[in-house]
């Protein structure tokens, strides 16, 4: 992997979950509990990095073409990784799923959403199933249908007259954990007032970045809106600052005694019981710097900026997580008595752009 230049981290909380998830298990909610539910994680007695059943733990997205807003960004999108939008692009989406022993599943049966609310809850038509998105990226009234699969390249649709300042754009994923429920079965069920049963379904509702900033208040005053800045007062360093890409999460390094190790994605390495080891994010994996519009003193000024990498863990054991640290992002453990620890970290860049990698932790004797 290539170094990037002037670096800034900060350390996640491996006791916390996915920054939103609405993973309902066991429990029979109403929709007033859901609405609560799906902008936060489900209180659970284990700690909610622990995964002992199906999970939907992130998802991401990458500009496949550009629509009809700024074509000129053809060539820096065909180069890869532009993690930011505009209505009207193709986007490749994938989502990061696990099974209750912490390894990653196929979501066939998964249905991805776009909301034409803020709340992706609100958005669904009275009676599933919800239509499929416009081909074009046309506006929407109502939640559409992106398509199916862990991964599905659509075309981002437009809100349309609702779009207002929105910088993002909502997405929600249902995945039905069994072959006797379907997707649409489990929005009619989160729909429904009765409280059904929806032990059997997994929500995930999240948010994909929409820019440039210019480009949505282009898009604003074509919709008759009033955007917070004009897109005349947008300065040039603006117009020509790089679209932002995804970091780029190819290795973890495992810290031992007899030294480091870098595992790539699926990759497994040995471990002894007792053993305390650091898994960590490579020191060459660097936040961006960028330039953000400001105001100061009612003028608007051009801010230079440097992204901020925050990970978050996910264990398919109950190791003890001896300390965490930020810079750069990693955590220390002590391995358990079992026979493998699947290990699950999604990389943040702070401006919605996401990666992820999974590696296995083989366990085996005793550390005496």
């Amino acid at each position: 992997m290539m170094p990037r230049p002037n670096r800034r981290r900060r350390g996640c909380s491996s006791a916390r979950g996915p920054t939103i998830l609405a993973s309902v298990h066991r429990e029979q909610l109403g929709s007033a509990a859901l609405l609560t539910l799906l902008g936060a994680c489900l209180p659970r007695g284990d700690p909610s990095w622990l995964i002992d059943e199906p999970r939907v733990l992130a998802l991401s997205m990458r500009v496949a073409e550009p629509g009809r807003f700024a074509p000129e960004r053809a060539e820096e999108i065909a180069a890869g990784d532009v993690a930011i939008a505009m209505p009207g692009d193709i986007v490749d989406l994938a989502v990061l799923a696990v099974d209750d022993d912490g390894l990653p599943q196929d979501m066939a049966p998964a249905k991805w959403f776009a909301c034409s609310s803020s709340l992706c809850r609100l958005g669904f038509p009275p009676r599933p199933p919800a239509p499929p998105c416009p081909a074009a990226g046309g506006p929407i009234a109502l939640n559409c249908v992106l398509g199916v699969g862990s991964r599905v390249q659509a075309t981002l649709p437009d809100p349309g007259p609702a779009f207002g300042s929105r910088v993002e754009s909502g997405v929600m994923v249902v995945l039905p954990t069994t072959d006797d429920v379907s997707a649409d079965q489990c929005v009619a069920r989160l729909l429904d007032d009765e409280r059904p049963p929806l032990w059997d379904c997994r929500f995930f509702e999240g948010t994909l970045p929409l820019g440039p900033s210019f480009a949505l208040a282009e898009h604003a005053e074509e919709l008759g809106l009033s955007p917070a800045i004009e897109a005349s007062e947008y300065p040039s360093e603006i117009r020509d600052a790089p679209l932002n890409r995804a970091p780029v999460l190819d290795q973890l390094l495992i810290v031992r005694d007899d030294g480091s190790f870098a595992l790539e994605g699926e990759d497994e390495i040995t471990v002894r019981v007792g053993e305390r080891v650091q898994l960590r994010v490579p020191d060459d994996v660097d936040g961006e710097d960028y330039l953000a519009l400001g105001r100061e003193d009612g003028e608007l000024v051009v801010e230079p900026r440097t992204e901020e990498l925050d990970a978050t863990w996910w264990f398919s054991a109950p190791v003890e997580q001896v300390v965490e640290g930020s810079a750069p992002p990693s955590v220390r453990l002590v391995i358990p008595s079992v026979d493998r620890v699947e290990v699950d970290v999604v990389l943040g860049d702070g401006r919605g752009a996401r990666s992820w990698l999974h590696v296995t932790l083989q366990v085996e004797g005793d550390a005496g």
